[in-house]
């Protein structure tokens, strides 16, 4: 799973679009500001509209369990589109 990060060239925007872009209030305001992952669902709005690009995707490991759930999803409806 895909979940992002701000890096330093964040420059701590006074309004921080990322802030209202965020529906799960994965993001706290600070210089830089910061992405908590745990709460973070990957969706990508923040980076649209970050003035600077400071918003990159970091790869974030998921348990096993959860995995082979993901892939068999995955699988299950490849072979739907076939």
């Amino acid at each position: 799973m895909v979940v992002y990060t701000i890096t330093t060239a964040c420059e701590g925007c006074e309004h921080g679009p990322c802030l209202d872009a965020c529906q799960f209030d994965a993001i706290t305001k600070g210089n830089p500001y910061k992405i908590n992952p745990e709460i973070c669902t990957g969706c990508g709005a923040c980076v649209k509209v970050c003035p600077v690009d400071a918003i990159v995707p970091i790869q974030e490991s998921i348990n096993s369990e959860a995995q082979k759930y993901a892939e068999k999803y995955v699988d299950e409806v490849v072979q739907l589109d076939d």
